[in-house]
Order: structure tokens, then sequence, then C-alpha cells
């Protein structure tokens, strides 16, 4: 072995590792046991994942054989979906992994209830990493006792976050003020997620690093005068609801009145670069500030007017909109138009995204597909992306093209989806309106199709581009329809 170590560059051998697979890894680590040695330091370089009980017993078993200084190499680490009962070597295994994983940046527990209640050292031992940015944690249940085990070692951490996703359902009176709490534990946060039954901030904090919030709440919508108090230097917002909102927009319809007329006070953000939430929550929070990227959800009919106001007062360049296709479904409504400035007739959004799902029972034609022409028609729109599947389970655009094998997907999607023809879908929409210059169309198990549009002497010209031109497209396409 000494004669293969002189006979081999140790940093060229490194730097190919880099780019195996971990299943060839594994394999090649049975060859020798200085390249075992080497496999484990490349395997602990990349983010560790362990998924499900069989993983974690197999990562237990793993820790057995390696020397502690070795966990000094981990950088991001993942549980998920850990529900079973741990022995009790495996608890102590687990407290020696995390206190010595020294260099740690991320840390995902990720639906691992049995793991944060049972044995409160692992918790502590969280709290006591120094160079933890990136903290995320998922419940299976809403329960205040492992929530407040949670939020204990957040506001004791060591480390200064970064980004923390967290529940947040605590108990009150153990809990009076628990933003108050986390904002000065936490004074750099750049992005926070935080689920829980309603905002309050009786103290009137401020986190003025915050950048980007998620906030999903159970029982009560937070106002626009709370959020923006809370975080005045946001730049990107989402919101999620999970309770009927039909009184709740009466109870803020007063409130959305009194934000929409005080435009030119300093009571609220100068702009926003994304707001994401449901078409209802977005009318009723009374956002009056500009706003670069919209995400209204799913297309109500019945809210047209709304959302024409709506974009008019916040002249978003890019708008996000779902809509279920079925037979029956109404068309858009065609005037007036939600993707012109009612303000402006020469302006508009200059980037749609629209995502259309439908029932494997009831699938569209490619001509029904085509239906997003009325929408078009008026408009200044000059990049189209649109998305078809069954079901919308990730935000990003390649996820719903290319899914992931753990995705549940319906047996017969597979068939339905290859009856789409794109070429004909592509021109339809090029056709369906003139300032139109490039169109993408991700088909879920199918994968991404990019044209190019070019329109000389009344004559339209769509230019099929291969997928890496077509990427570089989208990306010089996004920049220059976001820009100022």
């Amino acid at each position: 072995m000494q004669d293969f170590r002189a006979s081999v560059n140790l940093d060229t051998f490194r730097y190919i590792m880099r780019f195996m697979s971990r299943s060839d890894l594994l394999q090649m680590a049975y060859a020798s046991r200085f390249i075992r040695e080497e496999v484990s330091k490349e395997l602990l370089l990349r983010p560790v994942h362990v998924r499900h009980a069989e993983a974690l017993h197999s990562f237990c078993q793993f820790l057995l054989y390696i020397d502690h200084p070795k966990l000094a190499s981990v950088r991001s680490l993942t549980f998920e979906r850990i529900n079973c009962l741990l022995t009790p070597e495996e608890k102590d295994l687990l407290f020696w992994a995390i206190s010595h994983c020294t260099n740690l940046k991320e840390l995902s527990l990720k639906w691992c209830d049995v793991v944060i209640k049972d044995d409160p050292r692992f918790m502590k031992a969280v709290s006591s990493l120094k160079t933890l940015t990136h903290f995320v944690v998922g419940c299976y249940v809403e329960a205040p006792a492992v929530h407040g085990l949670i939020f204990q070692a957040v506001i004791h951490m060591e480390s200064p976050l970064r980004q923390l996703n967290i529940p947040l359902n605590l108990d009150a009176e153990a809990w009076p003020d628990p933003l108050a709490d986390l904002f000065s534990a936490h004074s750099r946060l750049e992005e926070l997620a935080l689920s829980l039954p309603y905002f309050s901030n009786p103290r009137r904090q401020s986190l003025q690093s915050l950048r980007k919030l998620h906030l999903a709440v159970h029982q009560q919508l937070p106002s626009h005068r709370d959020l923006y108090e809370a975080f005045p230097n946001l730049r990107e917002l989402r919101l999620e609801c999970y309770f009927l909102l039909s009184n709740s927009l009466a109870e803020h319809d007063e409130e959305r009145t009194a934000a929409v007329h005080s435009i030119g006070r300093a009571s609220t953000w100068r702009s926003l670069d994304a707001v994401q939430a449901p078409l209802p929550v977005t009318l009723a929070l009374g956002i009056i500030c500009p706003v670069r990227s919209l995400d209204i959800g799913y297309y109500d009919r019945s809210l047209h007017g709304e959302i024409v106001k709506l974009v008019d007062r916040l002249r978003p360049r890019k708008i996000i909109i779902c809509a279920y296709w079925a037979r029956r479904w109404n068309s858009f409504v065609v005037e007036p138009s939600l993707l012109l400035y009612k303000s402006s007739a020469t302006s508009g959004v200059r980037y749609l995204v629209a995502k259309m799902s439908f029932s494997v029972d009831m699938p569209p034609s490619t001509l029904d597909i085509a239906y997003f022409q009325p929408l078009l028609s008026p408009s200044r729109t000059e990049f189209f992306q649109l998305a078809l599947a069954e079901v919308f389970h990730s935000e990003d655009i390649d996820d719903i093209a290319y899914p992931s094998p753990r995705v549940p997907l319906h047996p017969k999607l597979e068939d339905i989806v290859r009856l789409f023809d794109v070429e004909v879908i592509a021109r339809e929409l090029a056709e369906s309106c003139a300032a139109l210059q490039t169109i993408t169309i991700a088909v879920a198990l199918r994968g991404r199709y990019f044209w190019s549009v070019e329109r000389t002497d009344s004559r339209l010209v769509l230019k099929r581009l291969e997928l890496s031109h077509g990427r570089e497209l989208e990306r010089r396409e996004t920049l220059r329809c976001l820009e100022d």
C-alpha cells in the first residue's frame, strides 16, 4: 500500500473522487484500508442524508468504525423521517456524532420527533455547535412540548444563525413573547420560516437583517403593519394560511383600505422582490408597494376584478398563476386584462409563469392546453413559461419535469403526457401574443422544451433550442424581464 501511495498523486486522486457517485465510492472502499479511509473522508465532505429508520441503523454502524476527528469534515447533515424508538446505544452514538461535527454548517431534522424528545442531550449538543448557520426542523405533530425543546435549543445556540425554519406552537405561559427572544438571540438572521398559530409581536421588536420570510399561520392572518414593523428590510414574503379566510377578509377590509390610501407614508416597504400567497391572503394583507414577482396561486374567475386592481397597484414584472383544467372549466376573463397595468395602456407584465394541473381521468388535449391564449392575447408578455402536471409537488420547474422516483405519480400519467404535442402548443401560444419572444414548456415525466420566437415581415418563426442553449436563454430572459 505504501507503493500505491507513492505512485498516485493524492490531490489528483481526491479530485477524481469528487465526481464519483456514492455507490461507486462504496464499492471502491473494499479495495484497501487506505482507499477506505479516503472514501470515508470524501463521503463525509458531501451532504449526509439519513432517511428512514433503516438508514439510521446503517449510519450508527458506520459511526462505530470511524474516528471522531473525521466527523469534523461534515458540513451538511440531514435526518429525515426517523420515527422509530432508538436503542440506548443509538442515542449515545447520535449524541456523540453531533457533538463531534465541529464544523457543521447546515443541520436538518425533518419529521424526527422521536429523536428530539427521547434524548434531551441531542438538542443540547445542537445548541453547542459553534459553526452552524442553517437549521431546519419539521415535526409530525403540533406538540408544544416538542416545539419548546426545539425553541429552547435555538435561543441558546452558540452560533449566530443565518437561516432558520422551525415550528413555533409554544406554551404561551412559558414563552409569552417568542419572537422577541428569537430576535435577540439571532440578530443576523437573513431567512426565516415559521409555522405558528398566529403572528404576535407585543414588544414591537424588529429584525433588521431579515430578507426572506415564510410564514404558515393556523388561526389568524397577520396584519401588514405588524409584518413591516417586525421586518422592515424584507425583500421576499411568502404566506400560507391553514384556515378558512372568508371571515378574515371582512375583518381585514378596513385595514386594507387604510393601507392602500397611505401609500405616500413611510409605513411600508419601499418595494419587494417577491410575494407568494393565495390570492385571498394577498388581497386581505393590503400590500401597496411595488412587487417584482407576484405569485397569486390558483386563478379564481370571480375575483378577476380584484386581481386586475392588485396588479395595477403592485405593477409586477413577473406573475405566477395556477389553473386546474376541467371539461366545464371557464377560461380566463379577457377584459380587462390582468397582465396589463390599468394606469398604462402600453406596459404590463413581461414574464408569465402558468402552471396547469389536471385529472388523469379527464386529461386535456393538446388544443385544450392552449386555453391560455385569451390570457396572453391582449398582453405585453415577452417570456412565457408553461408547466403541465397532475399535481405540483415542487416550485422548481425542473422537479416538475424530471420528478424524483420517490414522488408518487399516477400510473396513467406517462401515457397521457406522451400525447401532448408541445410544438403545436408553442405555436398556438406564440400566435396569440405579438410581444412573445421566448416560450418554455415543462411536461411532467417528459422533460423541458425551449423556443425562441422571431417575427420578420409579418412571418412568425419558432426556433426550437436544445436543452443547454434553452437553459442559457431562460437565464438571460429571466434577468432581462425582471430588471428595472
